[in-house]
């Protein structure tokens, strides 16, 4: 039983953070309509408790002695009603959100009036508040409670017209000691963590829920749930990959460098838009993928992935939205693209699609302004320059929040890019800063501390440059023949891709020459008035910028991806995009080369990792590491797949005269060993080909 007669409780505004928001009952709220319980009995009571004080303590926000110090008289409370008035009484005054839950209909939210206005949650800008969140479970569910909002969407790939309404991000924290659902009491409390992009007055929708399973007509919005009290739940390893369980979550270690595993839906899902989430904790940094299957598309294939950052060392809720554009059957997670380790706690797959389980309400926001931090960035002869900078505060989270950047902060990498006297917005708190510029620069780690409001003094981060080697003062400039501006994990909304200024500072802030942005199969039509055939017009020297063409996604890319340089002429003859292009590598060559282009294969050992055979009477023979090796690799990959045959032809020159085919073998971006063998076989045939290193930024951010 639940009633909302209680007296009001005079909140202490700044002592919450926040002024008090019911959501519940389907009406405009007075100040007395605040929802409590009559009984609970003092033993869950006092779990609850504890339990909240022990989450609060996980989140480093630790409750007030006065709260710990009350757990005792919850434990000697007289009955169930006096256990719950003496619950209520220490917890109500610090909510800033109720739910008042049913089991048939779903929650109805509302805003109260108050007067003067509407109330209105606090928050800080490019920063996180915790808010208490007290939840009437009038039909004792035991669900997952979901608090979501519009405007707390990712902004990559979002479309251009929700950049702006997308302004928030939201946590309800599901880790452990928490539970992932509710419990079945009759009251409990949860924490509601909020980020604000920005400062100033706004507005967002809260959506609520505790959705049960979808008996397959369309009357949930979940589509599956996977909890892990019993087993993997129906995951099971299929490469590189050990699956158990302990404690009720499951254990993911991945061996190999393609682990992934896979998960048949326990009812096929209808067409639509969906999403998962999971709650993990992911030793190892990286970069996951989500791929999906379908009755009509039942492998896993590109065109059905989505790529994700994984956040190392923290617990963190996992989001990632894709459509299906058939009968969803099966989804497969790549949990990182390295060997590592990670603890899923529980997963479900969601639609976006909001049924009679879901309720909504317009909730007032004030964000308070943050602190400006101006960098100052000192290299050689005391130069002004562009630095690499990683900013994480004492709980581990990024600054800024990787899914609320847009160009020129990218949110597949953990870092940010600022040049001298350019700044950030921090709140107040404690943060360590990774400071580097370049792999030849000695990485330094600072610790500062931002005070409370926007009246302290400016705050500044010197970083002055430290190397171990120059390669500048030895006569060699750094580059990177291949890097993108579009596709892979880059954004593709609200923009196609970034602009030439963003991919020259990240050039800078690694203290990368010569960097060389390549046009490839998405976002071709939009990238390709980059092309000038000379260097871009945002090089600063000596750091210089040019776009050329990746031949992938189209043409000849199935005999192997194609790295075309210093060329004059981005579109062969005979139209004006990517669909139209000679289908066999050496053919592209020649095209590429008549411009006097520098050509070669990307990515190279991707096909050559799968030996087939091996040379006759070598056994034993191979070389130290492998290096060299007598195996036949497959070629049956995107690399150096035609390398073998264009290596040995000549092809016309500018000038007509013959020039050879390929000028260099990328290296660095995949295995070692194949590469360099493959290396080493053309050299010791006397073609003398070049090793150019590559990253494939940001396919590879790991890389970059």
């Amino acid at each position: 039983m639940w009633r909302s007669d209680r007296e009001p409780t005079n909140l202490d505004a700044d002592a919450l953070g926040a002024t008090l928001l019911t959501l519940c009952c389907g009406r405009l709220l007075t100040a007395a309509d605040w929802p409590t319980v009559d009984a609970i009995d003092p033993q869950p009571a006092a779990a609850e408790l504890r339990r909240l004080i022990e989450t609060a303590e996980t989140l480093g926000e630790p409750l007030a002695a006065s709260v710990a110090d009350g757990l005792d008289d919850v434990r000697q409370a007289d009955d169930a009603a006096d256990a719950a008035a003496r619950l209520q009484a220490l917890l109500d005054p610090l909510c800033g959100l109720a739910v008042v839950l049913h089991a048939e209909g779903g929650p109805q939210l509302v805003l109260p009036q108050r007067p003067g206005g509407k109330a209105a949650i606090e928050l800080v800008e490019q920063g996180w508040r915790t808010v208490l969140v007290k939840v009437v479970n009038t039909d004792r569910l035991r669900r997952r409670l979901r608090i979501e909002s519009p405007n707390a969407r990712p902004l990559p790939h979002a479309p251009a017209d929700e950049v702006d309404a997308r302004w928030m991000s939201l946590s309800l924290y599901a880790g452990q000691p928490a539970s992932p659902s509710l419990t079945g009491l009759p009251v409990e409390y949860r924490f509601l963590q909020i980020f604000s992009r920005e400062a100033g007055e706004q507005q967002a929708v809260l959506e609520c829920a505790a959705p049960g399973p979808s008996s397959g007509h369309g009357d949930s919005s979940i589509a599956a749930e996977w909890q892990f009290r019993k087993g993997t739940a129906g995951w099971s390893p299929a490469n590189q990959i050990e699956l158990t369980t302990e404690e009720g979550s499951l254990l993911v270690r991945g061996t190999g460098d393609d682990p992934f595993m896979i998960s048949p839906l326990p009812k096929p899902a209808r067409a639509g838009g969906y999403v998962l989430r999971f709650w993990a904790k992911a030793e190892e940094p990286g970069v996951g993928q989500l791929f999906w299957q379908t009755e009509q598309r039942p492998s896993p294939d590109g065109g059905h992935a989505v790529s994700f950052q994984l956040e190392p060392g923290q617990e963190h809720l996992y989001e990632i939205a894709f459509t299906a554009e058939d009968t969803l059957t099966s989804i497969r997670i790549d949990p990182n693209g390295v060997p590592g380790t990670m603890r899923i706690d529980w997963m479900e797959l969601a639609s976006v699609e909001r049924g009679r389980d879901w309720a909504a309400v317009t909730v007032p926001f004030r964000t308070r302004p943050s602190q400006a931090i101006t960098f100052h960035v000192i290299d050689d002869a005391d130069r002004p320059a562009m630095a690499c900078f990683e900013i994480t505060d004492a709980h581990g989270r990024v600054f800024p929040p990787q899914g609320k950047r847009l160009a020129p902060d990218f949110f597949f990498q953990r870092q940010i890019y600022r040049g001298d006297g350019e700044s950030i917005r921090l709140p107040p708190g404690d943060y360590t800063v990774r400071c580097s510029r370049g792999p030849e620069s000695l990485a330094e780690v600072q610790q500062i501390t931002v005070g409370p409001g926007p009246q302290e003094q400016p705050a500044e981060l010197v970083y002055r440059v430290k190397r171990w080697v120059d390669p500048s003062r030895h006569g060699y400039w750094s580059g990177d023949h291949h890097i993108h501006a579009a596709g892979c994990a880059h954004y593709e909304n609200p923009t196609q891709g970034v602009m030439p200024p963003d991919m020259l500072r990240h050039c800078m802030g690694e203290d990368l020459k010569v960097g060389c942005c390549l046009t490839w199969g998405p976002c071709f039509d939009f990238q390709k008035r980059f092309f000038t055939g000379r260097l871009d017009d945002a090089s600063q020297y000596p750091y210089l910028i040019r776009y050329d063409i990746e031949v992938s996604g189209f043409g000849s890319h199935a005999s192997g991806h194609l790295n075309l340089l210093r060329l004059t002429e981005q579109i062969p003859p005979g139209g004006d995009s990517k669909n139209h292009w000679p289908t066999l590598g050496l053919n592209t060559l020649r095209w590429a080369k008549r411009q006097g282009a520098v050509c070669g294969p990307a990515h190279s050992a991707i096909g050559l990792t799968r030996l087939v055979d091996r040379l006759p009477e070598t056994e034993g023979l191979d070389g130290p590491g492998g290096l060299p090796t007598y195996g036949i690799p497959a070629f049956d990959g995107i690399g150096a797949n035609e390398f073998i045959m264009n290596v040995a032809h000549e092809v016309p020159g500018p000038d007509g005269s013959t020039v050879p085919a390929v000028d260099f073998i990328s290296t660095m971006n995949t295995d070692r060993t194949a590469e360099w063998n493959m290396w080493y076989q053309v050299l010791s045939a006397g073609l003398r080909v070049r090793a150019s290193g590559e990253t494939d930024f940001p396919a590879s951010p790991a890389n970059g």
